[in-house]
């Protein structure tokens, strides 16, 4: 019997003490009921103050959480009514996750467990930046950061950006402008059209790799390199195209990849330095033509 009561007092002193511990680890003292809490998904418990403890699937620390749930609305108001856990706020680094249900048209806002609708944002090196059309990418998976002093929900989701091969004629959508999309053309006689360059991302672009020539057709009512409106152009067999615009409705188009043009016959591009003129020839490797245009602007050649 003495025994026993000793091994007793022993585990009575031992939960004393854990006890004790878990009262300096909370900053409380006395004693806790853990209420049964019901299997809901994202359940912890919660340390609201004073000896009660409580049911929760929120944080009451600012760890950052992620929501998730379905999207409804779109093209430029997206909602999300349910997110999962329960409870979302609009606080900082608080992590919405969902597919999009329709690729946005333009600048677009959303609003999730009944909060305001709040703009969405690309972030830039100049700073977050509004959607301008085709960021957001229908069925594509996107986390959504929210961020009080930008007051909008920062996208952290980078599409790859893509490469067609083979490509053959089309017309260019803006999700394509918008994550640079790159054409390698292999095959003659074949046309891409530009979208409509109102409203167009300007730090949206595309690529075009053309083995063979190629003719590049603005949108209607539009030019190229301050041409004829309406009129197409023709990139050369050989050349690399970077066709971009400045966010005002003036598209600009690299006929050689390089610092110069290059004629629909010409295989070379010429280059101006500040000593003399440097001619590199293309060849069959328009990136590496880049490369040495790079390199002789910088003296390096």
């Amino acid at each position: 019997m003495t025994a026993f009561r000793l091994a007793a007092a022993l585990v009575l002193s031992l939960l004393v003490a854990a006890s004790a511990r878990a009262d300096d680890m909370l900053g409380h003292t006395g004693s806790y009921v853990i209420p049964t809490c019901a299997d809901t998904g994202g359940n912890h418990l919660n340390s609201p103050g004073g000896n009660s403890l409580t049911c929760g699937n929120t944080s009451t620390s600012s760890a950052a959480i992620i929501y998730t749930g379905t999207l409804a609305g779109g093209t430029t108001a997206y909602t999300m009514a349910s997110p999962s856990p329960a409870g979302f706020t609009l606080t900082d680094q608080y992590v919405v996750r969902a597919k999009i249900n329709a690729t946005n048209t333009g600048a677009s806002t959303l609003a999730v467990n009944g909060t305001a609708a709040t703009a969405i944002k690309l972030q830039t090196d100049a700073g977050p930046a509004a959607l301008v059309g085709g960021e957001l990418v229908a069925n594509n998976e996107y986390d959504f950061v929210y961020s009080s002093s930008a007051s909008a929900y920062i996208v952290t989701t980078n599409l790859a950006t893509g490469i067609t091969y083979n490509a053959t004629s089309a017309t260019i959508t803006t999700p394509q402008w918008a994550n640079c999309r790159e054409f390698v053309v292999t095959t003659a006689s074949q046309t891409f059209t530009l979208p409509a360059s109102a409203g167009l991302a300007p730090n949206g672009c595309v690529i075009i790799s053309a083995v063979v020539a190629t003719t590049l057709a603005p949108g209607s009512g539009d030019s190229i390199n301050g041409g004829t409106v309406n009129a197409s152009l023709t990139i050369p067999a050989g050349a690399l195209s970077v066709i971009n615009t400045d966010g005002a409705g003036h598209i600009g188009a690299s006929l050689g990849g390089g610092g110069g043009m290059i004629g629909g016959a010409d295989s070379r591009i010429t280059v101006t330095t500040t000593m003399s003129n440097t001619v590199v020839d293309l060849g069959k490797s328009p990136r590496q033509a880049i490369a040495f245009a790079i390199l002789s602007g910088a003296g390096g050649l």
